[in-house]
């Protein structure tokens, strides 16, 4: 007899059948691309603590720069290194990305150790970024405030073909990463073993409690499986799905 499982993490909800198989990717890099997008996703839903800020980081145009993966893996690297020593309670997020008008870029979601405006960040890792990268090009890096339109620009299925290809590139190398993860916090998860009505109607209420979010488009598709998740839930949704079946507070 299959038994049903619901799961509340920060913003992740996920479900399962305790006996249900998950489906099989149609690709190794397909899959390998998918266990990018779930990494992050299921990093960023479940922090406790998170970013301010989201920082583009450009690599300098002079010579092949453009594919040289190795040097903006050295940069990321040197700039971890001087972050950690500024910030040591502080964390960020790093992802390679690529695309034909900009070539190999970064992307990063940053938590700082205090509140800090704005510009005088903006200031000071543009000047990080120029002396690290020896160029005195503009606009090599932009900062701006976080807001959680972010989370899915980074695991937009838009941006899958030049994710896709940059992985191609990487030969089988890690893409994106967490420096000083453990200062991120992890949320508490709270789980729920339920019946099969329990699960259907769970499923049912956050559907529909979804689509009445403007904010947030339909996720039916996904909550039509039985093994899955879903990530920047409301904590006011997942509340009200959780009474829907006498649980929770």
């Amino acid at each position: 007899m299959s038994r049903y499982k619901f799961k509340f993490q920060g913003s992740k909800v996920s479900w399962r059948t305790i006996n249900g198989k998950t489906p099989d990717s149609a690709s190794l890099l397909y899959a390998k691309y998918k266990s990018v997008v779930r990494g992050i996703a299921d990093f960023t839903a479940t922090v406790v603590y998170p970013p301010m800020f989201h920082v583009t980081f450009l690599i300098p145009t002079g010579g092949d720069w453009v594919y040289d993966i190795n040097a903006a893996k050295i940069l990321l690297k040197a700039f971890g290194r001087k972050f950690s020593k500024k910030f040591p309670t502080g964390w960020f997020l790093h992802k390679l990305e690529y695309s034909p008008q900009s070539g190999v870029h970064l992307h990063l979601l940053v938590r700082l150790d205090k509140e800090r405006s704005l510009s005088s960040v903006s200031k000071n890792l543009s000047k990080w970024w120029k002396n690290l990268t020896g160029s005195d090009e503009p606009n090599l890096c932009e900062v701006v405030e976080f807001s959680r339109n972010h989370y899915g620009y980074l695991t937009s299925p838009k941006k899958r073909p030049n994710t896709m290809f940059l992985m191609s590139l990487m030969e089988g190398r890690r893409i994106w990463g967490v420096v000083n993860r453990k200062a991120a916090g992890v949320a508490a998860a709270q789980e729920y073993d339920v019946t099969r009505e329990e699960f259907d109607t769970i499923r049912d209420e956050l559907a529909e409690l979804l689509d009445d979010d403007t904010t947030t488009e339909s996720h039916r598709v996904y909550l039509d499986n039985d093994n899955g998740s879903l990530y920047y839930v409301k904590k006011s949704i997942q509340k009200r799905a959780l009474r829907s079946i006498g649980k929770g507070k």
